[in-house]
């Protein structure tokens, strides 16, 4: 797998092309994969394949991004000449549309998703967990990862049953923190310092339909 492209930033295409449902992206800051997710995501749904949902550990950071000023999209549309709105949906979630008009995906908090009563998430088809390993010092959450797998539950439901591919969910965010509770619950404690220790970047486990890509401290 080419993991990076000949610009040097992350070959998003490449990594989400490899196939996995459940997919950990750990990287120091300035590899592009906030930027380069987001453009795939965004692309995605705008040709009418499958909304997304953009997936934050608090509240607050989902609020936030409802502001002009902090929209993930901005430096997007920025670089493509494209306008990315976010609107309010109800107290816990948001929209992302193209113009004013198309609905693209949603912005849902990790704390608050069991407050969205009778939310349907079948439309969407893939999740960016941006910032998914806790800063140094950064409240965290209770049973954090089983928060995300119920989450994933209720939006994924029975899309394999129906004949549907499973929803794919991308977690990025820092290499930093091997304790993360999204790595211990995974079992990938042990093998995230191993792969960083040996510098090997890529470790895949089809029988778990799991990808793991650790790049530097």
């Amino acid at each position: 797998m080419k993991l990076f492209t000949d610009s040097g930033y992350l070959n998003v295409p490449e990594i989400i092309g490899a196939g996995y449902t459940f997919n950990i992206i750990l990287s120091g800051r300035g590899v592009g994969k906030t930027f380069g997710f987001l453009k795939w995501l965004r692309e995605q749904a705008a040709a009418d394949q499958g909304r997304f949902g953009y997936l934050r550990r608090l509240q607050t950071q989902i609020d936030i991004c409802g502001k002009a000023e902090f929209n993930p999209f901005k430096r997007l549309d920025s670089v493509y000449h494209m306008t990315t709105t976010v609107k309010s949906i109800s107290k816990y979630s948001s929209g992302f549309y193209d113009g004013d008009l198309k609905l693209l995906g949603y912005g849902l908090a990790l704390s608050t998703f069991g407050s969205l009563r009778g939310f349907d998430g079948s439309d969407i088809t893939s999740i960016l967990f941006e910032e998914c390993i806790p800063k140094a010092g950064e409240h965290r959450l209770k049973e954090e990862a089983s928060m995300l797998w119920d989450a994933y539950e209720t939006i994924n439901r029975n899309r394999e049953l129906e004949g549907q591919p499973a929803t794919r969910l991308y977690c990025i965010g820092n290499s930093n923190n091997t304790a993360a509770d999204l790595l211990v619950d995974m079992g990938l404690v042990s093998r995230v310092e191993r792969m960083k220790e040996k510098g090997i970047p890529i470790y895949q486990d089809r029988k778990r339909s799991l990808q793991l890509i650790v790049l530097g401290s």
